[in-house]
């Protein structure tokens, strides 16, 4: 499955018998969605005039800069390999920044920069010539090829399927260079692939049991103290508790990368127990990390999640010194949820956080 949009999402999944999905592969991918080529083509028009220009009129012009997007939005999913050109509306306030900028017309200005072969303004259109339209097109389209050719190499799958879903997904040259690309693959798009998006999310979240597990791109854990050692950590990790020496920000792992990990399903439990006689309240630091070996929470690529607070109100049944909080991680659908369960008194406390991946 191949999603496009703001960014490009690639993962695998595999059809279980009664139709459940389970995703072989973690997501993966870049900055190669439909944003990046907005990207490319606001540089274009910087390159033809003055690379301030479109800034400025955003800032001035926001409502036609917007509709300025927008037509070249529509133009992007719609052009085909065998369009001679595109047309798109420019609104008099960007032509009228342009000329103020460059102090002649837009026309005589991209004649004396002989670009006339990829350009041409005339009044209150921009003509976009086949070849430059497909080169602003191409390069973030061939990114996308060459990442599918390595996930599938890489992991030696057999591929029967593509599916583009996502705004991007809707261009017309995308799809061709999908085709021509795979031949021995079927190419899917669905009739409104950036509604599909939102459809699968739901589905997902309403019957769990369509997509039975995912596989981690990412690495969680819990940011913890242990005992200090000397030979393993390094001396700014150390802090004195009362009488004790302890380590701290240990990465404390639950999940690793590229790891399965059912939905539904509680991970193996971890305690955690209190550092103190007198602790009223434990504070878990929830964290992840690309990386599937993290020692520390300061590491970096590492990302701070959030934080589950429990109150511990005083037990009779169990002491401070032996009273612990049993903790386990459950990914439910889009959302990964923490749990911790006192040994003291069997009481349950939990936070979610959408699942990153």
């Amino acid at each position: 499955k191949f999603v496009a949009g703001g960014t490009v999402d690639i993962t695998a999944h595999r059809i279980l018998p009664g139709g459940a999905l389970q995703e072989i592969m973690a997501a993966s991918g870049g900055n190669w969605g439909s944003l990046a080529i907005n990207e490319e083509f606001l540089k274009f028009v910087g390159e033809l005039t003055e690379p301030s220009i479109m800034q400025t009129v955003k800032e001035t012009h926001p409502d036609d800069f917007l509709s300025f997007m927008s037509a070249f939005e529509n133009k992007k999913r719609t052009f085909s390999k065998d369009d001679e050109r595109i047309i798109l509306q420019v609104p008099q306030s960007i032509r009228d920044v342009m000329c103020e900028k460059l102090g002649k017309s837009v026309e005589s200005h991209i004649e004396e920069i002989e670009r006339t072969q990829d350009v041409k303004f005339q009044r209150d259109k921009m003509y976009i010539y086949n070849e430059a339209f497909t080169k602003l097109l191409k390069e973030t389209i061939d990114k996308i090829i060459l990442h599918v050719i390595e996930v599938i190499e890489s992991g030696k799958l057999k591929i029967d399927s593509i599916v583009l879903v996502g705004g991007f997904a809707e261009c017309d040259l995308l799809k061709y260079t999908f085709r021509t690309s795979f031949p021995d693959k079927r190419i899917l798009v669905p009739e409104d692939p950036v509604l599909a998006v939102l459809k699968g999310a739901v589905l997902c979240g309403r019957n769990p049991q369509v997509l039975q597990s995912r596989v981690c791109r990412y690495t969680y854990g819990i940011s913890t103290t242990v005992d200090f050692d000397e030979k393993k950590f390094p001396s700014d990790k150390k802090i004195r508790l009362g009488d004790r020496i302890l380590a701290r920000d240990i990465f404390n792992i639950h999940i690793k990368a590229h790891e399965t990990v059912r939905i539904g399903q509680k991970g193996k439990p971890k305690k955690y127990y209190l550092n103190r006689d007198d602790q009223n309240q434990l504070d878990l630091e929830i964290y992840a990390t690309k990386s599937t070996n993290p020692a520390f929470t300061t590491e970096n690529g590492v990302v701070y999640l959030g934080i589950l607070v429990i109150n511990v109100p005083k037990s009779e049944a169990q002491n401070n010194a032996s009273r612990y909080f049993s903790v386990s991680f459950l990914l439910d659908g889009t959302e990964m949820e923490v749990e911790a369960i006192d040994s003291a008194t069997n009481k349950s406390t939990g936070v979610k956080f959408d699942f990153i991946g």
